[in-house]
């Protein structure tokens, strides 16, 4: 029997040129801004708006408003059909076959099967690495061809005609429809990306997209300008009519924009709010906050001395003040972190180590040292390397006063503009790096898989496990919901002992609105929605 879901009434799948002239019917951008526009900011430069290349979180933000996928995430948190219009799933939970709505790319062609497959395909294919081949793996022989061992034409991936395509997994995956609505599977205009492999750079009718919006001006560290796309499969759901996303890397200037009224909206998940105003628009009742699905990492490169030694990493580890972090410099609005899986997605019952534990890390210091056979005066300079923005540079000079004050070693700051600073530490050329990850299920694998292997694109550390990774592949083949998280509870207790990042806190969604800005979804999966947001009338 065939679990089977439909969601477009028949009815409403009528004769599709009669519905729509593909070739005449293009998307209409407007020429300006209009007043009734959301003003919005970003803090740097998005990577590429090209949803198999941009991973970045500013990048992941733009491509929501610009592309889309089989399933999306609904304004009551659930995930619905977006270009799906129906989908059936095998008995034996393998094979999902999804029908496509008849639905349109913003130049007026037809989104068909063939888009899906060929965008992902590119991600999984190692001939053009990108990052997130990860997210492909519970599909058939995804890993394996992403890892070389396998020819692409081997994946579970397959059109049946330009409106059906079916999916065969590894392995039952109950976060598979969920998985669907990540930037990483929505697709691109196979066409179009075969002719101009850089139509990510372009704008207003040239920049083919299928989501809610359409990119109607982009100048680079400036801002962007989208406006509704009338392609839209669904356009009469989308009740904001066009957004001005700033890039504004200082978050003062942010503060004194949303101030004058000139910025709808402040704070996460999109940028951060400026720590000395914290206290201040929270006395005001400005201040919303609820925690998130996200931590924040300290990598260690372990295939930079020292930190190639694991009581090297684990003493930098527990020397760390967490609660004193967060309470003066975060303004408590974090969670101290002594593990990688947040709260809501824990495994454990008892912390895998103390915070503070200056004792221990001290101990296991000296005794690396002793294993390594050098002093402390024979270690290299030490580098912590940040993105530029005030909050990381409070958080680098806290570390670096308690990591001196416990080793007596000296350390150095580097902060470079996002762009640069994630190239740095994606590319190994650092000793420790900040990255936030926020996790896009609600499932402990996204983030557990971060560390699966040590040459997949998202895994800075550089560090693998064979035990680790055979724990990972269990909770794949493992439906008992206790059994599953007892494996990824033994799997983080390997990944707190070999410590190739330091947790440090559990972030956090803090944020402030105008007052008449209505119907945002905001999410703990750092998820934010503005296509059903309106003005509300004074």
């Amino acid at each position: 029997m065939l679990l089977r879901g439909i969601f477009l009434p028949v009815a409403i799948f009528i004769c599709l040129t009669a519905c729509h002239n593909n070739k005449a019917n293009k998307a209409q951008i407007e020429t300006s801004p209009n007043k009734n526009f959301l003003q919005i900011s970003i803090p740097a430069e998005v990577v590429s708006l090209d949803p198999s290349i941009g991973v970045d979180a500013p990048s992941i933000y733009i491509t929501r408003m610009l592309f889309e996928g089989l399933m999306l995430t609904g304004r009551d948190g659930k995930i619905r059909p977006a270009l799906a219009k129906s989908y059936e799933i095998s008995d034996d939970l393998l094979t999902y076959t999804f029908q496509l709505k008849p639905t349109y790319w913003s130049n007026g062609e037809f989104v068909t099967a063939h888009d899906f497959a060929y965008s992902w395909k590119k991600i999984i294919n190692p001939e053009k690495p990108t990052l997130g081949a990860e997210n492909f793996y519970p599909i058939k022989n995804a890993r394996a061809i992403s890892r070389g061992k396998k020819g692409i034409d081997s994946v579970g991936i397959r059109v049946l005609d330009n409106f059906t395509l079916q999916v065969e997994l590894e392995h039952p995956t109950p976060y598979f429809l969920e998985t669907l609505s990540s930037p990483s599977f929505f697709p691109v205009y196979e066409q179009l990306d075969k002719q101009n492999p850089n139509w990510f750079l372009s704008e207003g009718s040239d920049f083919v997209c299928n989501g809610p919006y359409t990119l109607q001006k982009h100048r680079l560290e400036n801002e962007m300008i989208v406006v509704k796309n009338p392609s839209y499969w669904n356009a009469k759901s989308v009740t904001m009519p066009g957004i001005r996303i700033g890039i504004i890397k200082d978050t003062m200037t942010q503060l004194t924009l949303f101030e004058k009224g000139e910025l709808d909206w402040l704070g996460n998940p999109l940028s951060k709010i400026p720590l000395d105003a914290m206290q201040y628009l929270k006395k005001n009742n400005k201040l919303l906050s609820f925690q998130s699905l996200g931590v924040y990492f300290y990598y260690l490169n372990t295939e930079s001395f020292p930190f190639t030694n694991k009581k090297i990493r684990q003493a930098f580890s527990y020397g760390i003040d967490r609660g004193k972090l967060v309470e003066h410099v975060l303004q408590g609005e974090e969670t101290p972190a002594t593990s990688v899986l947040p709260y809501s997605l824990a495994c454990n019952t008892t912390p895998y180590f103390l915070d503070n534990d200056s004792k221990r890390a001290r101990q296991l210091f000296h005794e690396a040292l002793d294993e390594l056979g050098i002093t402390p005066k024979d270690l290299p300079a030490i580098t912590i390397n940040y993105p530029s923005l005030l909050v990381r540079q409070r958080i680098a000079e806290v570390l670096q006063s308690q990591w001196n004050t416990l080793f007596g070693i000296k350390i150095h700051l580097q902060h470079q503009e996002w762009k640069s600073h994630f190239a740095k530490i994606q590319t190994g050329n650092f000793q420790i790096g900040g990255v936030g990850w926020q996790s896009k299920l609600r499932d402990p694998i996204y983030i557990m898989q971060t560390f699966r292997d040590k040459d997949g694109g998202i895994n800075m550390s550089r560090w693998e496990n064979e035990d680790y990774q055979r724990l990972l592949a269990a909770t794949e083949q493992e439906i008992n919901p206790l059994k599953r998280k007892q494996l990824f509870n033994q799997a983080e207790q390997i990944l707190m002992d070999e410590m190739p990042a330091i947790p440090l806190y559990f972030t956090t969604i803090v944020y402030a609105k105008s007052d008449r800005l209505k119907g945002v979804y905001v999410s703990d999966l750092h998820e934010v929605d503005f296509r059903w947001s309106y003005f509300e009338e004074k």
